[in-house]
């Protein structure tokens, strides 16, 4: 509650005790209301304080402070990522190379009955107009789903959207994790020049919905080009860069700005007269079509793919992409906690999904942490994860183990805040918004931070993605780890 709304409260009160008879109900609902004024102000403290949590006070922000003695030390087996950099690839130029994609109509079909059944709250924080939404719907034209299948790309950055629209929806904009910024209509976010399969268009052909390397929707189509099968085979085939900085501008020979390449882009290359590299850069050319451009480049800015896979390299490339906002489901262009970490591996040629979920959960290597203590889950982190190598989660979060320092464990994600409790206002957030190295205890040190809101008490369950010699003792001798 804010003080304009406290006081006018406060008028009513006192309205409704003038009119009361008598002098002990006057007395008495005189000392309820003496009695509210601090709790009130305590609870607007509550509401309106923003600490910083002491992690990100005491430990270093710099990923590069945490590489241990040995930071370039290449991690894991050489066939491993060999093999691994093999799929990187093969799913990176699955939608060109699958020439009959099986869309997910039902998928789609739930997500429109879903949009019909709650349609959330728009950008003024009002529910969305039902009529609205059937016109949006009208406009998917599902009836005549699939009606296309061209091998594409997109030509800049583009949001992939649950709904062929970019205004929001919000559940519940009052309470805390919910609201502004999660927009459930948004999905993900494609970088300039990444593979495309377009499935379908909209009756005005406004939007596609596309299939990429690891997410579906609908894009604007603007953002999209058709490639030629010359260029296609051009383009999936030779010699690729990766950014090792974010928001790289790329401009061609002439000096016309293309697009910024971004970290987790895979862009092809080929070797320049005067040395270096140029990208192949796709460009738009008009009605749906595009051409190839050579995009000059610095190799400070580039390395060749794939990455050396080092604690050091991987330090560089998070570090690289500290100081971003939190941007739920890629939300303008920012990364959350997934999007994070699956590009920051994306130079290293190790695919991981998109949703946090699927990172940790699926696969091989995972321990489940839930039925131990605090104290059990800790040490088991310690003795078992590998730096730079481990993920931990809890459903809806995903964070890279890198280390310990002072006997506790110390991870590295993307995160939008630690659950809080506002007095009697409810739930609330300390919002970090952004990348952040902590403890498994972020804000423990806070009176309104609760022992069940810990990460520490949330996280169950753990991954080792990958492994070597010098990680196998650790465990034991098997990636296949039970505590």
């Amino acid at each position: 509650m804010d003080r304009s709304s406290y006081h006018e409260k406060a008028k009513n009160d006192l309205a409704v005790y003038r009119y009361l008879p008598g002098s002990f109900a006057r007395l008495f609902f005189a000392g309820l209301l003496l009695l509210a004024v601090p709790v009130t102000l305590a609870c607007i403290g509550c509401s309106h304080r923003q600490p910083v949590i002491a992690d990100l006070r005491h430990l270093s922000q710099s990923v590069s402070d945490y590489t241990g003695d040995e930071p370039d030390r290449p991690m894991g087996d050489g066939r491993f990522w060999a093999a691994q950099n093999k799929l990187y690839l093969e799913r990176h130029f699955a939608p060109w190379n699958n020439e009959k994609p099986s869309p997910d109509r039902n998928g789609i079909e739930r997500t429109v009955a879903a949009a019909m059944i709650n349609p959330g709250y728009a950008e003024n924080m009002l529910p969305h107009d039902p009529l609205w939404i059937e016109s949006i719907i009208i406009e998917t034209d599902l009836d005549s789903f699939p009606s296309m299948c061209r091998e594409a790309i997109t030509l800049r950055e583009t949001s992939v959207r649950s709904i062929p629209t970019h205004r929001p929806s919000f559940r519940a904009p009052e309470k805390a994790g919910e609201g502004f910024p999660f927009d459930y209509w948004q999905r993900s976010l494609l970088f300039a020049n990444v593979p495309l399969r377009v499935i379908h268009a909209t009756k005005s052909k406004e939007w596609l919905y596309v299939q990429a390397p690891f997410v579906s929707g609908w894009v604007l189509s603007r953002d999209v080009g058709v490639i030629a099968t010359e260029d296609l085979n051009r383009l999936r085939k030779g010699k690729f860069l990766v950014p090792v900085k974010d928001k790289v501008p790329l401009y061609d020979e002439e000096g016309h700005f293309l697009f910024r390449a971004r970290i987790g882009n895979l862009l092809p290359a080929e070797p320049a007269k005067e040395g270096g590299y140029r990208i192949l850069a796709v460009v738009p050319a008009g009605d749906l079509k595009t051409t190839l451009r050579r995009a000059v480049v610095s190799m400070d800015d580039f390395t060749s793919f794939p990455l050396s896979p080092t604690a050091g390299n991987m330090a560089r490339i998070a570090d690289a992409m500290a100081g971003s906002p939190y941007g739920w489901g890629g939300l303008y262009g920012n990364r959350d906690c997934s999007a994070f970490l699956r590009d920051l591996f994306a130079g290293f040629g190790l695919w991981l999904p998109r949703n946090s979920y699927q990172q940790v959960y699926e696969g091989t290597g995972v321990t489940t942490l839930s039925h131990l203590s605090r104290r059990e889950k800790e040490r088991f982190i310690i003795e078992r994860a590998v730096p730079f190598a481990t993920l931990l989660g809890y459903p809806g979060h995903v964070m890279l183990y890198i280390g310990e320092k002072d006997g506790r464990a110390v991870v590295l994600h993307v995160t939008w805040g630690i659950r809080s409790d506002r007095c009697l206002l409810g739930e609330g957030r300390i919002i970090v918004g952004g990348m952040a190295i902590t403890t498994l205890t972020p804000g423990e040190e806070l009176p309104e931070v609760m022992p069940e809101n810990l990460v520490i008490n949330r996280i169950d369950a753990m991954r080792v993605i990958y492994s070597d010699k010098a990680t196998d003792k650790k465990q034991g001798g098997t990636s296949q780890l039970q505590p």
